[in-house]
């Protein structure tokens, strides 16, 4: 066989040859290429040559999927999911993925198709509390891209929960140990709780 139509016969040999594609690779092959390759039969006294063309197909897109929406709360590391992303053929090499986490159209702010996201660096780029932003994703094949949007939602803060522990009882003199340990922050973000009490029941907490 001649595999690059240079007229030397011998590339591969034999009725049914397999050829990687390597070896198609080394004699010009590539996506979107159409060649001229021949097969010369020979009975011991006589040969024959025929000819015929191998096509190799165009570079189809990958599709990219970014998953989402997402939610979060602040303080909270986000865990993005890239995986439904595919190539429908698989050329020329496996996706890679690069992230845009603040809209500006620079991808690469995290890459990998399951990134993590920490709160500080969320925090980077404008996420807080009630916020809600668009994200995108971009996979690339080595030829061509694709990119998909989503996004991503910081909860609102939700109030704390007070318990004020009791009802308490003290002798006269003694010292009195009050317990707000009750109480409790649902979503544990913003600051760490702080305690103030109203002793005489006049609205003022210290």
């Amino acid at each position: 066989w001649d595999l690059n139509n240079d007229g030397q016969f011998g590339d591969v040999a034999g009725m049914f040859p397999s050829v990687t594609w390597t070896n198609l690779a080394s004699y010009g092959f590539a996506l979107g290429v159409t060649k001229t390759i021949a097969v010369k039969v020979s009975d011991g006294v006589d040969g024959n040559v025929a000819y015929t063309t191998l096509s190799v197909a165009e570079n189809q897109p990958p599709v990219a999927e970014a998953g989402g929406a997402y939610g979060t709360r602040a303080g909270w590391t986000v865990y993005l999911d890239g995986s439904r992303s595919y190539d429908p053929d698989g050329l020329p090499v496996p996706l890679t993925y690069q992230w845009d986490l603040n809209n500006d159209g620079q991808f690469g702010d995290v890459a990998g198709m399951f990134p993590s996201v920490t709160w500080t660096k969320l925090a980077s780029y404008g996420f807080a509390t009630g916020t809600t932003k668009k994200i995108a994703v971009r996979v690339f094949d080595g030829s061509t891209e694709s990119i998909a949007y989503t996004t991503l939602t910081v909860a609102e803060n939700q109030p704390p929960v007070a318990n004020a522990g009791g009802p308490y009882w003290a002798w006269e003199g003694w010292n009195l140990y009050l317990n707000g340990s009750w109480s409790y922050d649902m979503d544990a973000i913003a600051s760490p709780l702080s305690f103030e009490w109203d002793l005489n029941q006049d609205g003022t907490f210290t």
